[in-house]
C-alpha cells in the first residue's frame, strides 16, 4: 500500500499529503456513479447511477450483523414486491468472498500530482416496473449521452501492481451486501434515514423507499417529472422532501403515502420586488398568494402569476434544525422556505468569472456541526458557505472544476473539511475555515475567500462524487475493528412496517466502543467514484503523536 501525494495551490501546511488508497471496488457498476451516500452510522454505503441499480456496501466487520437482520426480517411469501426487488449474497458466495477479502487490498504507485483546469401528485402502491438485468447495454438508455453518463476508459494512468498485498483485510466487502433493482431510469440521488430506510430517485419520475432488512420495495412515490433531489426530514423520518423538474416542492408523509405540503417554486418574474432592491422576501403559500410578513415590511403583497417555463429544481435540503428548506435551481438561485413550504427569500448565485452570468446550482448540503450553515455547489466551479439565518455568504471556495456536471460537495463529519469531486479526475479538499489569526493585515488573503485546496489524483476520468465517512473510527481504530459483533438484534418495529401506518422505527445499532473513543480524532476516510463505475477508498490516519482526545477545529 503506497501513499498518494496531494497537490496544494497555495502556501501552507498540507494535511492530506499522506493519504493512502486502501481499497478499490470495480466491475459491479456499469457506467457513471452519480449518487453515493453513507448511512448515518457509517457502516453502510449506498451507490447508484447509470445502471439503474442501487448497491449497498457494508463494512467487513458488520456483514454478519446485517445478514442476521435480513434473515430475522424476511417477510411472508405473499408480501408485495412492487415490481422490484433486491438480490442478496447467498451463504456460499459469502464464504468465498470472505476468503477473497483477506487478499484483495489494492495499492497504487506513489504519484506526484498537479492540478489542471480552473483554479479560481400522490404515492402509488403498485407498479409495472420490471427488475433490471445485472448488466445493461449502455445503448439501451435513450436520451442519455454515453460520453457523459457511461463513458468508459480502456487505458489507465493509475496502474495497479501485479502482486496485491497479502494478508490485509479490506474496509468493505468486495461484493455488495445487496442490490436493489426496479428503477427504469438513471438514478440521480439516494438518501438515508437514521433508522436505515433508504430513498432513491431516478429519471423514471419515481421515488422508491427501501429498508436494509427487506428485499422488496416498501413504497413507490410517483411524480409528474424527473425528481433530482430527495432528503429525509432531520427530526422525523416519517417525512421526506422531494424536488421535481415540474417546479414543485413536495413534503411527503410516508405512513400515509400522501403529500403533506407542496408548492410551485416561483420564477423570479413572479416574485415581488422589495423597495430597497435587496433579495425579495415574504410568504408563498399553497394558495398561490404572496403574503406580507411582519419581518419583511418592505415586501408588497400580491398574486403570483402563472409562469411558463417553470422553475427547474436541481437540489434541496433542510436547514436550521428542520425549520427551513433550502432549494437550488437551474437558473442560479438558492431559495429559502419554512417547514410548511412558505416562501421566505432567495439568493442569486452569479459567476464572478463570466460577467455576472447566473450559474446552475448543483448541490446544497447541510453542515453536520451547525445546521444554520449550508454548502452550495454551482457550475461556476465554486463552493459557497451560506448562513441560513441571515442569508449571508460566509466564504467562497475555488479550485475544482465543475462546469457541466451535477457534482456535489459535502462536509467531513467534524465539519472541519469540505470535499468535492471534479471534472479533471481529482477530488479536492478544503479547510472550512482558514487560520485567520495567522493572517497578517498586510496579506492579500481574505477571510471570505478560500483558494487553499489540496487535490488528490484519484481516478482516470471525472470524479463524479467524493464523500467523507461519517464514522471513520470504525475503520481507523484497530481496537474497534477487532470488537466482536453481538449475536442478537430486535426487529419487532421493522418487521411490522408494512402492516402499520404509524411511526417507522428501528432499534439503534449497538455501539461497542469505549465512550472515550467517540471524541478521539484518528483521521478521515474518503470514498470516491467516477464515470467508469469504479469506487476507491482512501484513508488519512494520524500517528499516535498526532492523535488527540478532541475533535480538531
Amino acid at each position: 500500500m503506497r501513499t498518494l501525494r496531494s497537490s496544494r495551490q497555495a502556501r501552507g501546511r498540507r494535511e492530506f499529503v499522506q493519504i493512502k488508497l486502501i481499497q478499490e471496488m470495480k466491475n459491479e457498476h456499469i457506467g457513471a456513479i452519480w449518487a453515493m451516500r453513507f448511512s448515518p452510522c457509517g457502516r453502510l454505503l449506498a451507490t447508484a447511477g447509470y445502471d439503474r441499480s442501487i448497491r449497498i456496501w457494508v463494512l467487513r466487520q458488520w456483514y454478519s450483523y446485517f445478514r442476521r437482520m435480513q434473515q430475522c426480517a424476511s417477510g411472508p411469501a405473499g408480501s408485495p414486491d412492487f415490481g422490484s426487488g433486491a438480490t442478496f449474497m447467498n451463504e456460499a458466495d459469502a464464504s468465498l468472498v470472505d476468503e477473497e477479502n483477506l487478499f484483495d487490498s489494492v495499492s497504487l504507485a506513489s504519484t506526484s500530482v498537479s492540478t489542471t483546469g480552473k483554479t479560481d401528485d400522490g404515492a402509488s402502491t403498485s407498479s409495472s416496473t420490471q427488475a433490471c438485468m445485472d448488466r445493461l447495454d449502455q445503448k439501451s438508455l435513450p436520451g442519455v449521452t454515453p460520453s457523459v453518463l457511461g463513458a468508459r476508459v480502456t487505458s489507465s494512468s493509475l496502474k495497479l501492481p501485479p502482486d496485491l498485498e497479502r494478508g490485509r483485510r479490506t474496509v468493505f466487502r468486495s461484493q455488495p451486501l445487496l442490490v436493489y433493482r426496479g428503477h427504469e431510469g438513471v438514478i440521480t440521488e439516494v438518501a438515508w434515514s437514521k433508522n436505515l430506510f433508504l430513498l432513491a430517485t431516478s429519471m423514471d419520475h419515481q421515488v422508491r423507499l427501501w429498508h436494509i432488512s427487506r428485499r422488496e420495495c416498501l413504497c413507490l412515490f410517483s411524480h409528474n417529472d424527473t425528481v433530482p433531489t430527495i432528503v429525509f426530514h432531520p427530526k422525523d423520518d416519517r417525512y421526506f422532501l422531494s424536488g421535481s423538474l415540474d417546479g414543485k416542492l413536495r413534503l411527503w408523509n410516508i405512513p400515509d403515502k400522501k403529500v403533506r405540503f407542496w408548492v410551485d417554486v416561483p420564477m423570479p418574474s413572479a416574485l415581488p420586488v422589495s423597495n430597497g432592491g435587496s433579495a425579495p422576501t415574504g410568504g408563498f403559500g399553497s394558495s398561490g398568494l404572496i403574503k406580507s410578513s411582519p419581518l419583511t415590511p418592505h415586501v408588497s403583497s400580491g398574486t403570483v402569476r402563472n409562469f411558463n417555463p417553470r422553475t427547474i429544481i436541481t437540489c434541496a435540503t433542510f436547514a436550521c434544525e428542520g425549520t427551513k428548506v433550502v432549494v437550488g435551481t437551474y437558473d442560479g438561485r438558492v431559495m429559502f422556505f419554512n417547514s410548511e413550504l412558505t416562501y421566505i427569500t432567495f439568493i442569486a448565485i452569479k459567476s464572478s468569472t463570466t460577467k455576472g452570468r447566473q450559474c446552475r446550482v448543483t448541490a446544497v448540503e447541510l453542515d453536520p456541526t451547525d445546521s444554520n450553515k449550508i454548502l452550495v455547489t454551482s457550475n461556476d466551479s465554486r463552493l459557497r458557505l451560506i448562513d441560513a439565518r441571515d442569508y449571508h455568504t460566509l466564504c467562497k471556495y475555488r479550485g475544482f472544476v465543475n462546469e457541466t456536471s451535477q457534482i456535489r460537495a459535502s462536509f467531513s463529519p467534524t465539519g472541519r473539511y469540505l470535499i468535492s469531486g471534479s471534472e479533471n479526475a481529482f477530488f479536492y479538499i478544503w479547510r472550512k475555515s482558514l487560520e485567520v489569526d495567522r493572517i497578517s493585515r498586510f496579506s492579500r488573503v481574505r477571510k471570505d475567500r478560500n483558494s487553499c485546496w489540496e487535490a488528490i489524483k484519484a481516478h482516470d476520468i471525472m470524479v463524479t462524487v467524493a464523500v467523507f465517512s461519517p464514522n471513520p473510527n470504525l475503520v481507523l481504530d484497530k481496537q474497534l475493528r477487532r470488537l466482536r459483533v453481538p449475536g442478537t438484534f430486535g426487529l419487532s418495529d421493522s418487521a411490522s412496517l408494512m402492516r402499520t401506518h404509524h411511526a417507522l422505527r428501528l432499534d439503534e445499532l449497538p455501539t461497542n466502543a469505549d465512550p472515550r473513543h467517540l471524541t478521539l480524532y484518528l483521521g478521515e476516510v474518503v470514498v470516491s467514484a467516477d464515470c467508469n463505475g469504479v469506487i476507491r477508498v482512501f484513508k488519512k490516519q494520524l500517528n499516535e503523536s498526532q492523535s488527540t482526545n478532541s475533535v480538531p477545529k
